[in-house]
């Protein structure tokens, strides 16, 4: 009995020792010294216990900021992974759209001459038109960038195709064919051979009589990042720029039109400057005026009911998601492209 090991549990409610592991139906009353023994040793398993326990839960806490730390490196390299993809597929689609472009020209023999103007050859000079205090603009000649025979085999091979246009803008130039569609969206997104294409096409409003060109006339492109299409448009935020780069060309088969830009300005969808439909001459008039006036540069060019307008339109996100950046020009003149 003396080899014998028992345990005592003490409690505190009772004042009493219980011996384990019997049942507990055995109360044994203890001296007052070995209560006081128990009690210690028992406040010290206690005491070690919790020691134990607040151990564990550290160590507990301690991975779980290990395995959240481990979590968001992981994900922050997943994110830049997809990213870096992203970026690399916009970069290819760029590249691959630039390639379609160029390859379109070369087959059609379609090359922009960039500042070859001819101005000894035998045809027409634009008309002057007068301005609001009377006086006349300068006549034009226009830039010999395109073979006319290119440009008419170039519209047979699409017949969505309705002119090129053509901008000097310094040190790049706009120069890209304009298409029509049966509406508004088929060519947000798609070459002229009906591909996808993160670039799309410049195209003319559905609305508008291609033929005549008559009236308002809208033409829609992507501002890209890397400058392509319209990218390029919001310099005419500047004033010095608006007015040193204020003049743009379409070229067809039959003619090349001047328009002098007289209107430039940043805008959104709630404005609706894409109007193609007027009841008479008096509300024509009063809307290209307000185009007009709504530049943040001012011209003194006289518009009345006889005015074409050209209305170039592009996405400008920077301070509204559905912002626009537009330019509004005026015909000024029209040739024989020969």
């Amino acid at each position: 009995m003396a080899n014998k090991k028992i345990t005592f549990y003490y409690s505190e409610k009772n004042k009493k020792a219980f011996r384990l592991p019997e049942k507990y139906s055995h109360h044994i009353v203890l001296t007052e010294e070995y209560k006081e023994e128990l009690k210690t040793a028992f406040l010290d398993a206690k005491k070690n216990k919790n020691k134990k326990s607040k151990k564990g839960k550290k160590t507990a806490k301690k991975k779980k900021i290990i395995d959240a730390n481990l979590i968001i490196r992981i994900t922050a390299l997943i994110v830049m992974v997809a990213s870096l993809a992203v970026i690399i597929d916009k970069v290819y689609d760029y590249y691959t759209d630039i390639d379609y472009d160029l390859g379109q020209k070369e087959s059609f023999g379609v090359v922009a001459v960039p500042n070859e103007v001819l101005s000894k050859r035998d045809t027409p000079l634009y008309p002057e038109i007068k301005t609001e205090n009377g006086l006349p603009v300068e006549s034009l000649d226009y830039p010999d960038v395109y073979d006319p025979m290119a440009v008419a085999q170039f519209g047979e091979a699409y017949p969505d195709f309705v002119y090129y246009i053509y901008m000097e803008m310094g040190g790049f130039v706009i120069d890209y064919p304009v298409v029509q569609g049966a509406d508004n969206d088929y060519y947000l997104r798609r070459n002229m051979d009906g591909e996808d294409n993160i670039s799309g096409t410049l195209f003319m409003d559905f609305r508008n009589d291609r033929e005549t060109l008559k009236g308002h006339n809208i033409v829609y492109g992507h501002n890209m990042q890397n400058g392509t299409m319209f990218g390029n448009l919001k310099n005419y935020a500047d004033k010095k720029f608006f007015y040193e780069h204020d003049t743009i060309y379409t070229f067809s088969a039959k003619e090349v039109i001047a328009w002098k830009i007289f209107s430039a300005y940043e805008t959104t969808t709630d404005n609706y400057y894409i109007k193609t439909t007027f009841e008479n001459d008096e509300e024509y008039v009063k809307f290209i005026n307000e185009l007009k006036s709504d530049s943040r540069h001012k011209v003194d060019y006289e518009l009345t009911a006889e005015s074409d307008v050209l209305t170039l339109s592009t996405c400008h996100n920077y301070n509204n998601i559905n912002g626009r950046f537009v330019i509004h020009a005026v015909k000024v003149a029209a040739s024989p492209l020969v």
